[in-house]
This record gives structure tokens, C-alpha cells and sequence, in this order.
């Protein structure tokens, strides 16, 4: 089975960019963790500040892993 997950993030107007910078050094370790199959990064068209990501992972087990992970809570 495979779980889609959309995840809606709003920032404040001046952390857009730091946080744009962070998602792309982190998107290769995201994608790389196990059961992870993509991860994308969209902006909302009508709110300069509102993101989504959109990924699939393999299971809620491996969703589930990679939320509890080290990683993910240090994020």
C-alpha cells in the first residue's frame, strides 16, 4: 500500500527564504530516508508564505519510523 502525504506549512514572511534554503539542503535526506519514493515542494499560488510537500512513502510504518526518527524531530 502506498500512503500519500500532504503537509501545509505557513511561515512568517521573513523566514521564507531561510526556510527555502534549508528544504533544499534537506530534500535529498527526506527522499533517501527508507520507504520514502519522492518528496516535492510546492507554494501556494495566492500566499507567498504557505508551502505544501507532497510525498509517498511505502507504509505508514515507514512514515511512522521516519517521523520518530532523530532526524525528523531535529528538523
Amino acid at each position: 500500500m502506498m500512503l500519500l502525504r500532504i503537509v501545509r506549512m505557513e511561515f512568517q514572511e521573513e523566514k521564507v527564504l531561510e526556510f527555502q534554503k534549508l528544504f533544499k539542503n534537506i530534500k535529498s535526506k527526506i527522499s533517501d530516508f527508507k520507504g520514502c519514493e519522492s518528496i516535492h515542494l510546492y507554494r501556494d499560488q495566492d500566499q507567498f508564505n504557505v508551502f505544501y510537500t507532497h510525498s509517498h512513502w511505502l507504509s505508514v510504518d515507514h512514515l511512522n519510523k521516519y517521523k520518530a526518527s532523530l532526524f525528523f524531530k531535529a528538523t
